[in-house]
């Protein structure tokens, strides 16, 4: 077995036979495979529950946490009104803006699933790869494997690619899809949101968005957490 195979043929650019045992070229799996109705988060035949967006902010701006980090930021701009501004500003009136701000945070954040539109992105992504790539290369013995630790798991699994691209992402999930293992949530960075158009298709296909850093907010960092432990 030659298990170099990617890094001898890709990186070094060294001839290289492909792996004969346990290896497969997702370029041709997706080629042979028209339509599938496959669904993320599809367990043992039956389609496990993935709450809607309105509903996860719900639950999320009335986690403890998060009411805790909402409860000390307001009570910190009221000491500032009063220590710096020397004005007196209801607290209701700083309690609704910091809920705003909160659920304009949560916006930014939270994945808007569709299912239509991730298989539209699976057949958009079937067309670039199979026009662009010649081979993309997997161990299919590996996906069995990690097919039975999603199928037992009792947390989550979390895939980190090595990130050489914006590509990396798409392909595990797009591997995954035509594979018909569950399609994961995708992490990604808000600057993807600068791309017009390409955010929302991301969001509705699974996509959640975070800040690179959290300093200095620790109420977007409630907020995130508690959004992650749910997907979780």
């Amino acid at each position: 077995m030659n298990l170099g195979y990617g890094i001898k043929n890709y990186v070094l650019r060294e001839e290289s036979s492909l792996p004969s045992i346990g290896y497969s070229d997702v370029v041709q799996t997706m080629k042979d495979l028209g339509m599938r109705e496959f669904l993320p988060w599809h367990k043992q035949g039956i389609i496990s529950n993935v709450r809607a967006a309105g509903e996860l902010r719900k639950i999320i701006l009335n986690r403890p946490s998060v009411k805790e980090a909402m409860a000390q930021m307001v009570k910190e701009r009221l000491e500032y009104n009063r220590g710096s501004l020397h004005i007196e500003v209801p607290e209701d009136k700083v309690y609704r803006e910091i809920e705003a701000t909160a659920i304009k945070s949560l916006n930014t954040i939270v994945s808007n699933y569709n299912h239509r539109v991730l298989q539209w992105m699976a057949q958009a992504m079937k067309l670039i790869f199979t026009t662009v790539y010649k081979q993309i290369v997997v161990n299919e013995e590996a996906l069995k494997r990690v097919r039975k630790i999603c199928a037992q798991r009792t947390g989550p699994v979390i895939f980190c690619p090595t990130h050489r691209s914006y590509v990396d992402f798409l392909l595990v999930s797009a591997v995954m899809y035509y594979y018909n293992m569950e399609v994961p949530h995708i992490c990604a960075g808000e600057d993807l949101m600068m791309i017009s158009g390409v955010s929302h298709l991301l969001r509705m296909s699974g996509a959640f968005f975070m800040r690179r850093t959290f300093r200095g907010d620790p109420l977007y960092k409630a907020i995130f957490t508690s959004y992650v432990e749910l997907l979780c």
